[in-house]
């Protein structure tokens, strides 16, 4: 592979070897053995956070707003004058806009 141009020699602790494995077909697979790259990775370095703590950070924002006009407006069809109730609604989720829930949006959202 190197001869072809398709691997370069490197002594860098970054990188890894790469090998050739002839599958049960005859044909070749391309292998990478991680072991020593593992080693010198330090664990948890960027640890991801708790589903449940991003959820907590974005409740009562435009995500939940969102998500409750998506619902309601599945039912559009049997609430009257819907678009006129839900308004002060989809005006907060406008961008730019800032999140203020005054009392328009909760006669709206008590009426949805």
């Amino acid at each position: 592979m190197a001869a072809t141009g398709v691997i370069e020699p490197s002594d860098s602790p970054w990188a890894a070897p790469a090998f050739l494995v002839k599958n049960n077909d005859n044909s070749w697979r391309f292998c990478m053995d991680y072991r020593c790259l593992n080693a010198v990775t330090k664990k948890d370095s960027y640890p991801l956070p708790h589903i449940n703590n991003a959820l907590d950070y974005i409740s009562g924002s435009k995500c939940d707003l969102r998500s409750f006009l998506g619902l309601a407006s599945y039912h559009r069809r049997y609430v009257r004058n819907f678009a006129t109730i839900a308004r002060p609604l989809h005006l907060l989720t406008d961008h730019g806009q800032p999140y203020v829930w005054d009392d328009p949006c909760a006669q709206a959202f008590n009426t949805l």
